[in-house]
């Protein structure tokens, strides 16, 4: 079984889940690659913190060259 079918499988039963296969990027060809984090509001400070908390993690991370490009979908 392929690994994108396998993996979409094994996750469908979890409620509120997602998954999304790439193929692993060519350098120059594509910018799909590197990694994939997750912000969550454990606190229940509101969508205002998140937002902002969201903001203060790329900033930092930004100052991290091997990290490359970071952004976020996020909003407020």
């Amino acid at each position: 079984m392929r690994l994108r079918a396998r993996s979409i499988r094994s996750t469908a039963g979890i409620k509120g889940s997602f998954i999304a296969v790439f193929p692993p990027p060519v350098l120059g060809l594509g910018m799909l690659g590197g990694f994939k984090m997750q912000l969550e509001d454990r606190g229940a400070l509101g969508y205002a913190a998140l937002a902002d908390a969201t903001q203060e993690f790329i900033k930092r991370a930004s100052q991290t060259p091997k990290l490359g490009p970071m952004f976020s979908s996020y909003q407020n």
